[in-house]
């Protein structure tokens, strides 16, 4: 079966998915004809929204989606995220403290090893 070029919605892949079952990304991009990078993309979307829980597994299995139940067992609702989200990238332009400090007693180990004072 060729794997067509079209865009999967979370709703798509909600509606090929059964609550109770375990998916992996190749099963996922098979049941809807994409290419495994596209839907280990969406599923990775959809985990980070809320509406899939990824499942870690054992070295010789992948990982696998499931679709996130609340305590009544039905779906959980897709949660919109807010502009006021959490940073997901460090800032690294600030001071670094104790950074010269390390870098000098390294310096004074590897004079010390050569011997050099």
């Amino acid at each position: 079966m060729p794997k067509t070029e079209r865009t999967p919605t979370p709703d798509t892949v909600l509606a090929a998915m059964e609550p109770d079952r375990h998916y992996s990304a190749q099963t996922i991009a098979s049941m809807l004809s994409l290419r495994t990078d596209l839907a280990r993309s969406l599923l990775n979307m959809m985990v980070n929204a809320g509406t899939l829980v990824r499942i870690q597994s054992t070295r010789k299995h992948p990982v696998r989606f499931a679709v996130a139940v609340n305590e009544d067992g039905e779906p959980q609702e897709e949660v919109q995220p807010t502009i006021a989200t959490p940073r997901t990238h460090a800032v690294i332009t600030g001071t670094l403290i104790g950074y010269d400090a390390e870098i000098a007693r390294r310096a004074e180990l590897c004079m010390i090893v050569r011997g050099v004072r």
